[in-house]
């Protein structure tokens, strides 16, 4: 397997997860300039994507990692190699985050991004309208296990933007 193909096999298993080139580059053990060129041809072929972080409070709001998603879910089955029904994989949570990225990027285009604090708290997506936040999207497959008392920070932060779940329902 070439070490491009390589990359492309990681980045489909961490959809949804902060996209560190450092991290990559020691992973592959490839130069931290050949992981970018190589990024930068799955973007320009439209096979990944990334949302960048919103953020306001830039010592609160610490990260600036991206998070990757790609554009093909089934390019991202094969690459996996699983193609088993959603609910038996382990990585259904993944896998639905995908999918409700592509929608909301059919709708919303460029006016999606994620947030994290430094403590770990994080929302999988905030769509902005101008510089502000205007609605807010945390993906769980089981709709049960989500808790609005654990986005209490951001629903304290940002009052006026609406938080909700998105869940699998079949």
């Amino acid at each position: 397997e070439s070490n491009f193909y390589k990359l492309f096999a990681l980045l489909s298993e961490q959809v949804g997860s902060m996209t560190n080139i450092n991290e990559l580059a020691g992973t592959l053990n490839l130069r931290h300039e050949t992981i970018k060129e190589y990024i930068t041809i799955l973007q320009k072929c439209f096979h990944i994507e990334f949302i960048k972080p919103y953020y306001s409070n830039l010592r609160k709001e610490l990260t600036k990692m991206p998070k990757g998603y790609l554009s093909d879910l089934g390019m991202r089955n094969g690459l996996l190699e699983d193609f088993s029904h959603v609910k038996k994989r382990a990585d259904k949570g993944a896998l639905l985050e995908n999918y409700v990225f592509l929608r909301l990027m059919e709708k919303y285009g460029n006016r999606i991004h994620h947030w994290k604090l430094s403590d770990g708290k994080e929302i999988d997506f905030v769509i902005t309208r101008g510089t502000r936040p205007d609605q807010a999207f945390e993906v769980k497959f089981n709709g049960n296990r989500f808790n609005r008392y654990k986005y209490k920070k951001f629903t304290d932060y940002y009052e006026n933007v609406k938080l909700d779940c998105i869940s699998y329902a079949g």
